[in-house]
């Protein structure tokens, strides 16, 4: 004679296995989000980068050809505009006019050649009294002087050291935190 052993067949999950399972899907889409969240900081900080980069270049070779000065203006701490001189009769340069304009999701700062490492620029907005810290002059010869521009968001930053002769990033220094 045969004894038959009979099976109870799980027809479904216990709810401890479906806490582990959810709790392992929030921790990898933890995980996923803040990859994600550094990358599109990096990304916005490099954006900057490039645009401000491409404004003083266009800014240096203007000037050159033709052979009037032109300035990048630092107007607020999230705006630089490239300005053409404007003259008068006797060709005497009376002021300036806006050329072209970057709107910033970082801060933008300056630093003067010579000046310390914490020494930046930042102006607080448009309606404050123009201040000469906050202009980088290309002279008419191709020369401009050398300076630093600080892009920052949040605890992330990008410091680019431009060159006095072609208006083009030289160095670079960063920190994007993870």
């Amino acid at each position: 004679m045969m004894i038959l052993a009979h099976r109870k067949v799980s027809k479904g999950v216990t709810l401890l296995e479906l806490v582990v399972a959810m709790v392992i899907i929030g921790v990898i889409s933890t995980m996923g989000l803040v990859a994600y969240n550094g990358q599109a900081d990096d990304k916005n900080l490099r954006k900057a980068a490039i645009e401000i980069e491409g404004l003083a270049s266009k800014g240096h070779t203007r000037a050159f050809l033709q052979q009037t000065p032109h300035r990048l203006s630092l107007v607020s701490p999230y705006e630089i505009i490239l300005e053409t001189p404007s003259k008068n009769s006797e060709n005497e340069i009376v002021g300036y006019q806006k050329l072209e304009s970057y709107k910033s999701e970082v801060a933008i700062s300056l630093r003067r050649w010579g000046a310390k490492e914490d020494e930046w620029f930042t102006p607080k907005s448009r309606k404050t009294t123009p201040n000469p810290a906050q202009y980088w002059y290309f002279s008419a010869t191709g020369l401009c002087e050398p300076i630093s521009i600080k892009l920052s968001d949040n605890e992330n930053w990008i410091i680019l050291h431009l060159d006095p002769l072609t208006a083009r990033v030289k160095d670079q220094e960063s920190y994007i935190a993870n």
